[in-house]
């Protein structure tokens, strides 16, 4: 079976025809269309790839290189700062190479287009997450754990898709699916006598792992 490979993880017909509102025959015919047409190649394993974002990666990572080796030239100018290994991130916050930065992101305020772009995208996946499991927003808030919790997996994704937001965003969405068609966590399961397991903090998004088991069901 055609799989399609988005940030790395293969996606198969039936959640790619789920993320575009379509059916899956459709989605394979149009697929299969395509692939007529040399639009897209595959792997040896039948994994659809973009030859161009290929290309284009390689020459990035040539660029990237050439920039690095740059700091051999004593010409270059240096920065001023101490030399400590710190960068800062998009949203304006300091990561250290140390342990800590292994730490939960944690929300600062805005501060610019940046961050109301990643506010407006974590905003989405909490509000598709309340219409796929039926929870009330009125009484099921976004606490300060939730939203923690939520940026924290929202910016793993961006780095699996290499800053691209509305990818990152699917890739959050294919795991609240996944969630929601799961019986025995929405409670449909006659096991579970009706109850849910489906807390956003608990059974969703607590950890990048349980988010990729989510991605892998």
């Amino acid at each position: 079976m055609a799989v399609r490979a988005v940030a790395k993880i293969s996606i198969l017909p039936t959640i790619l025809a789920r993320m575009v509102g379509s059916g899956t025959e459709d989605v394979t015919v149009l697929l299969d269309e395509l692939e007529g047409a040399g639009v897209f190649s595959r792997t040896a394993d039948g994994v659809i790839f973009s030859r161009r974002m290929i290309n284009d990666e390689k020459l990035r990572q040539s660029r990237a290189a050439g920039g690095v080796e740059s700091l051999n030239n004593p010409n270059v100018p240096r920065s001023k700062d101490d030399g400590k290994d710190t960068f800062k991130g998009s949203m304006g916050v300091s990561f250290e190479g140390s342990p800590s930065s292994s730490k939960e992101y944690i929300s600062p305020e805005p501060s610019g287009s940046d961050d109301k772009h990643i506010t407006s995208a974590f905003e989405s996946v909490w509000h598709y997450y309340l219409e796929k499991t039926g929870r009330n927003p009125k009484t099921y808030s976004l606490t300060p754990t939730r939203k923690r919790k939520g940026l924290s997996r929202l910016h793993e994704c961006l780095k699996k898709t290499n800053g691209d937001v509305e990818a990152a965003v699917s890739l959050m969405k294919i795991a609240v699916d996944a969630l929601a068609d799961s019986d025995w966590h929405m409670g449909r399961d006659l096991k579970t006598n009706g109850k849910k397991y489906c807390e956003w903090e608990d059974h969703l998004f607590k950890s990048y792992e349980q988010m990729e088991k989510w991605w892998n069901r």
